[in-house]
């Protein structure tokens, strides 16, 4: 779906907003909370609870998926990252 759900809470759609940042909304309460016990870093966010471009006008956006490709515990799950 091209519109965020905002209610995922699996966190298997991970993210890392890369360039941009301003043209997204915040993390909410759950989200907030959930990246933060996890020690994620602010610029990552669940995508499914990502909204892209409220209040904006336009702008660019660089976002990486799967970004705990970069840690070696999350590797040898199988996590495999990619840019867009």
């Amino acid at each position: 779906s091209p519109r965020a759900s905002y209610t995922g809470t699996c966190g298997t759609c991970l993210v890392s907003i890369q360039a941009g940042a301003d043209l997204v909304d915040p993390p909410g309460r759950v989200e907030k909370a959930a990246l933060a016990k996890q020690r994620r870093p602010p610029r990552w966010r669940w995508s499914c609870r990502c909204n892209v471009g409220v209040g904006n006008t336009g702008g660019s956006i660089v976002v990486q998926l799967r970004p705990q490709a970069n840690y070696e515990d999350e590797r040898a799950k199988g996590v495999r990252g990619t840019s867009r």
